[in-house]
């Protein structure tokens, strides 16, 4: 601890000194100056104290650094207001002249909007197209996906919700690819762009105030946090989802949503109990289940499986988290008299 205290006395002081320097410079000298600043206010701001992550991933430590780092890390706030005004007095990403801290903040800043849903501080720096493109060719589908969600299609941004929800199946599907083939040709680094950028777009999505679009909108973006690796359960990001699903379910409860959407909701309800691991959330979602289309019995999980396929699959370790959610619920949910018998 001392030593990650050491640390940040001299990034700041670099920091004061670049600052000074860049006073002085103009033209090309000025924004590099500027960019060495937006650099060590980026290293201050993800450089928190040190923290304990979870086991090693499916694909190995180092090809999940980017996801398992960002995903541990609990932000300075004072740190992360001076990287966000910093970059906004730059003109955004697109005016950061080095690519790499660009993407730096990128993902810094979406972090930290999942952390409470909400629309990301900067646009994309990149267009989109090329990666998603690339993802479709590699893993194309096949037959119809994401059914589940085609009642939103009518609405305002439906159809383009739908479609990420489309390109969110071939991007689990080509990490399944890479799971059982390292070399299938999949660009790892690649693929987790990928998903940060669908995850950007998910949270961009505005579904002006509709209930149900509300709801499929925060699963969807709760479901991208995790669907390929889980993230550690530290910071904010598990309690304030499971928080916000759960104030979604219940007021689409108070709504009979459980009788007009029954499956949209079972979905929802698991995967807000799988994210509520650990908290004292987790029984609320289990009474949730009360109301489930399947009954709520473990060898029914093959049918909530095939259901889940309709809206985002639960696969690999997302899968085995949920499926202990249910067995959990199925031992609190099932009578006394049916365990004796």
């Amino acid at each position: 601890m001392t030593a990650y205290h050491d640390t940040l006395r001299q990034v700041r002081e670099a920091i004061e000194t670049a600052a000074d320097d860049r006073c002085t410079g103009t033209g090309a000298d000025a924004r590099a100056h500027a960019d060495t600043v937006l650099l060590a206010v980026t290293l201050l701001a993800i450089h928190g104290p040190p923290v304990d992550t979870q086991g090693s991933t499916l694909v190995g430590p180092q090809q999940m650094k980017d996801y398992e780092y960002y995903g541990s890390r609990t932000w300075e706030p004072t740190h992360l207001h001076a990287l966000l005004c910093l970059t906004k007095q730059r003109g955004g990403l697109r005016h950061v002249g080095m690519q790499s801290l660009a993407g730096m903040i990128l993902t810094i800043d979406l972090v930290d909007s999942m952390l409470t849903l909400r629309e990301p501080t900067f646009p994309l720096f990149f267009p989109p197209g090329p990666l998603l493109e690339s993802l479709r060719s590699i893993a194309p589908l096949t037959g119809e996906v994401s059914q589940g969600f085609r009642f939103l299609r009518n609405r305002r941004h439906g159809q383009r919700f739908v479609s990420i929800t489309q390109d969110v199946h071939a991007l689990l599907n080509a990490y399944s690819r890479v799971l059982q083939d390292a070399a299938a040709g999949v660009d790892f680094g690649q693929l987790v762009a990928t998903w940060r950028l669908l995850q950007h777009q998910a949270l961009t999505v505005v579904t002006g105030g509709d209930l149900l679009f509300n709801l499929c909108r925060a699963a969807v973006v709760v479901f991208l946090a995790e669907c390929l690796e889980p993230l550690p359960v530290v910071g904010a990001f598990h309690r304030n989802s499971s928080r916000s699903l759960m104030l979604l379910i219940d007021e689409c409860d108070k709504r009979d949503c459980w009788l007009s959407c029954p499956d949209l909701l079972l979905w929802a309800s698991i995967l807000g109990g799988y994210v509520s691991r650990g908290s004292a959330l987790r029984p609320w979602y289990i009474q949730q289940l009360r109301s489930s289309p399947i009954a709520v019995q473990k060898e029914r999980w093959a049918e909530v499986l095939r259901l889940a396929d309709g809206f985002l699959p639960f696969r690999h370790r997302q899968a085995d988290g949920c499926v202990e959610f249910w067995r959990e619920a199925c031992e609190w949910l099932t009578p006394p008299s049916a365990v004796h018998s």
